[in-house]
């Protein structure tokens, strides 16, 4: 592997290259000259796949930055499966060689008991100097020659001329190194100024605070005049303002006479007013006894009424007692005769089983006197002895059952005795006859009947009698008009209410006065608002133009120092606009002719001019492919090994050639 040896200057050369499967390439190699080779070919023979391979091999991607794109060869519309695309190598860097291969590789793996294999997916494999190695080892070791931009910037000429404006200012910028602020502002004191109030914060950050404060100061500017307009036109006309304060104090006098007036009229009717309270005091207590009168009669018809509800509630409570023993005894005689019948057939069906347990008898069945393992009859003894054993528990059971059955018919008839006992002593029953209650029942609710729609009495008692009387005696006092008030008292109310309303409206022009004391002091503070806000404008828009001025010096000075690096080409990086704002640019050009109108040989000139500027800036020398190498009859001297890419419709086969 290649070592680092820590060289200034690292110079490339591709020794030999060899295509297998790629882009159609099936197999095919060259071998290439230090200072220049030439390629040449029909269009469509795959000359632009040899630099497209070349790029792959190193960095995965093809000259347009696309990964493994279309790497596999396409025969009658479809890619032809189990075919490896290689690509390998040979180069020499600083004297010393190294041999890189990348192949593109379709996985097939037969399942296990499968019969056919099938498709997992593509792989790629790497190998440094023949030997396997992971892809990240592979990918630091390419990067240990050169990064991939840097690299595709240096091996075509119509990489960088063809990159975005911005990516083209990121490496020009980069080429030329960082320049500080203090260097652009020199002997510059407004520039030094200008550094200290940028102290901290980027020139954008700067930019949109001034702008920013421009709006709003704008923005107010804006509003002044128009609120100034609007307070003119609003302030009210100058009036008399000492006959205003003269005749409002005048009114205002006059106005505490009448007030005195009325405060003393008001007392008599005070006084009136608390004679008529107390009656009506008097007359609502007198209310409230008549009323604790007539709660006293209804308390006591109520009781009444209680009482003979009480009495018709215990002779009803007496009627159900008799009812209720006629119907609990009916109740029991019926479920004791039901019972009786039960126990009857009960007793039928022990005496029935007792008679079947009793008559039952042994048999012995034949096979149950055979030896469950031989299968034949047991000895004679066995047998009796077997019948004994049978016949003495086949008794025993019996005897048994015999037994349980003359217990449980011996309760049944105990019960049976006494259900019969209970029935003989309830006897005959005969309905309860409660007609003599029901009658004192009938006469009880008639008494109270007309107790209910009787009316309690109690405007007849005395007190209430004499309570009302009084109480119409009150009344009348309450309906005699009160003492006549004076005649003046309702003109000094009318005067009143016209006093005020004329200090009021007295009052009201009055205040005019202080509201254009206002509007003009109002109007004075916006005039020097607006002094104020002009001063600070133009402070900003000061700053504003230095902050312009050091951004053109230092445009002006990266322009400078990139375009030194160049032999010929020149960019303008930086465009003034009609309102004089700067704005990043980056045209290429040569001759003061832009990139873009040059003719195929200028710019394949140009395109070798910013990569031997590259090359220089970044010390390193790597292979040059020049496509369409025909249309350009000389080229600047480089150091770098130029391979020409060179279209001849009269040779259908790539073939290497020394001359171009």
């Amino acid at each position: 592997m290649l070592k680092n040896k820590n060289r200034m200057e690292k110079k490339m050369f591709l020794k030999k290259i060899t295509l297998l499967n790629f882009k159609g390439i099936k197999n095919q190699s060259f071998d290439f000259e230090d200072r220049e080779t030439t390629i040449v070919g029909a269009n469509g023979t795959g000359k632009t796949s040899f630099y497209d391979a070349f790029i792959w091999c190193l960095f995965g991607k093809d000259h347009l930055g696309r990964s493994d794109y279309q790497l596999k060869t396409i025969k009658d519309g479809q890619t032809v499966p189990k075919a490896e695309c290689e690509v390998e190598l040979v180069l020499l860097i600083n004297g010393e060689e190294m041999r890189l291969k990348r192949i593109y590789a379709e996985n097939w793996v037969r399942p296990k008991g499968g019969a056919e294999e099938i498709f997992k997916g593509n792989e790629t494999l790497y190998y440094i100097n023949d030997i396997q190695v992971k892809k990240m080892e592979y990918d630091m070791e390419v990067s240990g020659i050169c990064n991939e931009t840097a690299f595709k910037a240096i091996t075509n000429p119509a990489y960088f001329p063809n990159l975005t404006r911005d990516e083209q200012r990121k490496l020009l910028f980069k080429m030329a190194g960082e320049i500080s602020n203090e260097e652009i502002a020199g002997d510059n004191k407004d520039f030094h100024e200008f550094l200290k109030m940028v102290t901290g914060v980027s020139f954008e950050e700067f930019k949109a605070y001034i702008n920013s404060k421009k709006k709003r100061i704008n923005e107010d500017l804006e509003y002044i005049p128009a609120r100034i307009d609007e307070l003119k036109r609003t302030i009210p006309e100058v009036l008399d303002w000492d006959k205003l304060k003269s005749d409002i104090d005048a009114k205002k006098s006059e106005l505490e006479v009448i007030n005195t007036q009325l405060n003393d009229d008001s007392k008599i009717s005070e006084e009136e007013n608390r004679k008529r309270l107390e009656i009506r005091n008097q007359i609502n207590a007198i209310q409230e006894a008549n009323q604790q009168i007539k709660f006293a009669a209804q308390r006591k018809r109520n009781d009444e009424v209680e009482s003979i509800k009480s009495e018709i509630r215990k002779l009803t409570i007496e009627q159900g007692d008799r009812n209720r023993d006629f119907n609990s005894k009916s109740l029991r005689l019926l479920y004791l005769k039901e019972r009786q019948a039960s126990l009857n057939k009960e007793l039928e069906t022990l005496t029935t089983d007792w008679r079947n347990i009793n008559s039952d008898k042994l048999i012995f069945k034949e096979e149950e006197f055979i030896c469950p393992a031989c299968k034949r009859p047991l000895d004679v003894s066995d047998i009796e002895s077997k019948q004994n054993e049978m016949v003495k528990n086949f008794n025993l059971d019996k005897s048994k059952r015999l037994k349980a059955n003359n217990e449980k018919g011996g309760v049944l008839i105990a019960e049976r005795k006494n259900v019969e006992d209970e029935i003989n002593s309830i006897g005959e029953l005969k309905e309860t006859d409660t007609s003599d209650i029901q009658q004192k029942i009938t006469e009880k609710e008639k008494v109270l009947k007309t107790l209910e729609e009787k009316p309690v009495e109690y405007e007849n008692i005395a007190e209430y009698q004499s309570n009302m009387k009084k109480i119409n005696e009150y009344e009348v006092l309450l309906t005699n008009p009160p003492v006549a008030q004076p005649t003046t008292h309702a003109e000094l109310n009318e005067k009143k209410l016209a006093l005020s309303g004329e200090i009021e409206s007295l009052s009201s022009d009055y205040a005019k006065k202080e509201i254009i004391e206002n509007s003009h002091t109002r109007i004075l503070q916006l005039e020097e608002q607006r002094k104020t806000m002009n001063k600070e404008l133009a402070n900003l828009e000061s700053r504003e133009f230095l902050l312009k001025n050091f951004e053109f010096a230092k445009n002006e000075k990266y322009e400078s120092e990139i375009n030194k690096m160049f032999h010929f080409v020149r960019f303008t990086l930086f465009k003034k606009q009609v309102d004089g704002q700067i704005v990043p640019d980056c045209e290429c050009m040569a001759n003061g002719v832009p990139y873009s109108t040059q003719n195929k040989a200028m710019q394949v000139s140009i395109g070798l001019d910013i990569i031997d500027a590259i090359c220089r800036k970044e010390g390193i020398f790597a292979p040059i492919w020049i496509d369409n190498r025909e249309s350009v009859t000389e080229i600047p001297e480089i150091k770098a090994q130029i391979i020409n890419l060179v279209v001849n419709p009269n040779e259908p086969v790539l073939r290497k050639t020394s001359k171009c």
